[in-house]
């Protein structure tokens, strides 16, 4: 998934699926809660599953969640 959003800053990117990080534009954007991407990360670790974030320095943001393969047999 990618959004054509303000992206976020290169010294977040390592933090955002900490809780109530909100970074650079959760100062811009006063609805931030830091709460989003914190839950996203939750349920994925829960999932056995993992996700990637990107955000190029023009702006957008690339979400990549991969799914663990689901074991057929048992």
């Amino acid at each position: 998934m990618r959004d054509e959003g303000p992206g976020i800053p290169p010294q977040d990117l390592p933090r955002v699926f900490d809780p109530f990080f909100t970074g650079e534009n959760g100062r811009r954007f006063a609805q931030a809660t830091g709460m989003g991407l914190y839950l996203v990360k939750q349920v994925v670790d829960a999932l056995g599953h993992e996700i990637q974030i990107q955000s190029p320095p023009e702006g957008g943001t690339s979400v990549r969640v991969t799914y663990r393969r689901a074991d057929l047999n048992g």
